[in-house]
């Protein structure tokens, strides 16, 4: 029986429900990358403000001992995770696993960060 010939009503066949189910899949796997691209923006913009900001110091900016390392892990180790976390999760088998854990380094990344900042010079 072909698709001219189902009567109206009647249940979609396997291959139409699956196409709907990888249409479905791939649109968020698509907005998981946007927010991860999203989140990644904010760790960059907040991780290093963060850790600097100081409510007691006189300039609201404390000296911190692992300033440099903190300059490298936002301008050099942050994009790539971020991207291959993006990119990860459009990866069809075992894509969506990738990705999570390249968004928890994101995560761990802005921990640490903040952890630095925290240790006075």
């Amino acid at each position: 029986m072909t698709k001219s010939e189902v009567p109206d009503g009647a249940a979609p066949t396997e291959t139409e429900a699956s196409d709907n189910e990888v249409a479905v899949d791939m649109v968020a796997r698509v907005m998981l990358a946007v927010l991860t691209l999203g989140f990644g923006f904010a760790v960059k913009l907040f991780g290093p403000l963060l850790a600097i900001a100081c409510d007691s110091c006189q300039d609201g900016v404390r000296t911190m001992r692992f300033a440099g390392v903190i300059e490298f892990l936002s301008g050099y180790v942050l994009l790539p995770v971020t991207l291959a976390a993006a990119v990860a999760f459009l990866i069809p088998d075992g894509g969506v696993k990738a990705g999570a854990i390249g968004l928890c380094v994101l995560g761990m990344l802005f921990f640490v960060m903040l952890a630095l900042g925290q240790v006075a010079a």
